[in-house]
């Protein structure tokens, strides 16, 4: 028995749980998906706005989730690294696309962080933190599809069998996203979405009205997880954890 297994077994005799210190900052977090994905049967997890797949990494090491992810990026260098990676994972599905409510084309600005990169105009008049970060320095265009229509593609729709959890973060253009996506809703069991409390972009939804717009389509909140702070310790955004009331009770039926 080597020593890490030594003090675990000592550790659980006394009643403390050993958690590596790469987990602490989402263990909250993990565990709670990781319960609704059990309780949920959620089968396929979409994640849109994947970035270099900082999610799918959560979701496998952390969530302990083995089944089919596929991810949405349309920042060209982003997906460049995607398509390196999704090599490793035989459940990796990656598109070069953004959603939203319309098909066709948008100028996508690039920040200085590629996780700022946003559709909307950055708003620095209420909070200084992320200046350096959400600065624009590259202006794309990207193709934009409904989700409802790109899971309807045979080589996509494969990929996406029973219940769906699906993760938005398309920084300020979640709203848009749902709205092409209200037929994919009916079999969404629970979602996540940024809530913002106070606007990092120009223009973008708060959390008041996303609560509001989710509860319209049957979703109700079932926790929310901080990510950011500003100096003054006010919160700027949540994670906000959505179930489908109306999906689980026609499983139920």
């Amino acid at each position: 028995m080597s020593t890490k297994q030594i003090v675990t077994q000592l550790a659980h005799r006394m009643g403390y749980e050993i958690v590596p210190a790469w987990r602490m900052r989402g263990l909250s977090f993990s565990r709670h998906l990781a319960s609704l994905f059990e309780q949920y049967r959620v089968d396929t997890v979409i994640d849109v706005g994947a970035n270099v797949g900082q999610y799918h990494d959560f979701i496998r090491a952390e969530v302990d989730f083995h089944g089919p992810i596929l991810s949405y990026e349309p920042q060209p260098d982003c997906f460049g690294r995607l398509t390196e990676r999704v090599t490793q994972d035989k459940h990796w599905q990656v598109r070069n696309l953004a959603l939203g409510t319309e098909p066709g084309e948008l100028s996508l600005n690039i920040m200085n962080d590629s996780q700022f990169s946003s559709f909307l105009a950055p708003e620095h008049g209420v909070i200084g933190d992320f200046v350096e970060m959400n600065q624009v320095r590259q202006v794309v265009k990207v193709p934009v599809a409904r989700l409802d229509d790109d899971l309807s593609l045979p080589a996509v729709q494969s990929m996406t069998p029973g219940r769906l959890y699906l993760k938005l973060d398309t920084q300020g253009f979640d709203l848009a996203v749902l709205r092409g996506a209200m037929q994919t809703l009916t079999r969404t069991v629970a979602l996540q979405t940024e809530l913002s409390i106070k606007p990092v972009y120009q223009g973008m939804t708060d959390y008041r009205q996303m609560i509001d717009e989710l509860e319209n389509m049957g979703f109700e909140l079932s926790s929310m997880f901080p990510i950011s702070h500003d100096a003054d310790l006010g919160l700027i955004e949540a994670d906000g954890v959505f179930i489908n009331r109306r999906a689980l009770e026609m499983q139920r039926a």
